[in-house]
């Protein structure tokens, strides 16, 4: 099966290239789906309220209190990290394993933070989605993202000419959601129908 992997820059439009492809009728995973799921699972959130307990109400974590202590505590963002991480990978290989069982051909799986946590090289292809810095940031804003945090958090990110050179593919998401799916369906019939030598 081919595994590609669905990457870039902070609030580039990554869950969207995700969802056009869904709506293509291909399999994908989508990771921050995964890490609530995670969050919520009882063990997890025990070890969250042990090394957070101010980011936590009830039992459920307070996703944007914690989004600003870990970013503007790199320790604290490991320490977070090495919770999520590993059951992280294992949900992906699980979710792949049964992708495969079911005898697809191709699965792609959105990883924001691949080239951060050196897990390209587990995937066949990378599709970065790139777009200017100004129009991430709008867009961080509208959905609801603390303006203040967006250079925090970019900032301890892999800049996007980097994340755009280690890639297999580029594709700009700056204006309409239909060039995105052309050149995504572009990109996916080269993936499928070329020879991987001749990529």
């Amino acid at each position: 099966m081919i595994k590609v992997a669905i990457t870039g820059s902070l609030a580039s439009g990554k869950s969207l290239a995700l969802d056009i492809i869904e709506k293509m009728g291909y399999s994908v995973i989508n990771c921050d789906h995964l890490v609530h799921s995670i969050m919520n699972q009882v063990d997890t959130l025990d070890l969250i309220k042990a090394k957070f307990p101010d980011c936590i109400s009830g039992n459920e974590v307070i996703r944007s209190k914690l989004g600003k202590v870990v970013f503007l505590n790199r320790d604290k963002l490991t320490v977070l990290e090495n919770i999520l991480y590993p059951k992280l990978r294992i949900e992906i290989s699980r979710l792949c394993d049964l992708a495969i069982s079911r005898g697809e051909k191709i699965i792609f799986v959105e990883i924001p933070l691949l080239f951060e946590k050196k897990q390209n090289h587990l995937y066949d292809y990378i599709i970065c989605v790139d777009a200017d810095r100004s129009t991430r940031r709008h867009r961080f804003g509208l959905r609801g993202g603390d303006l203040d945090m967006f250079a925090v958090i970019d900032d301890q990110h892999i800049k996007p000419e980097e994340k755009k050179r280690m890639s297999s593919f580029v594709v700009t998401n700056n204006n309409h959601k239909e060039d995105l799916e052309l050149n995504l369906q572009n990109i996916i019939r080269l993936i499928l129908h070329t020879p991987p030598t001749q990529l």
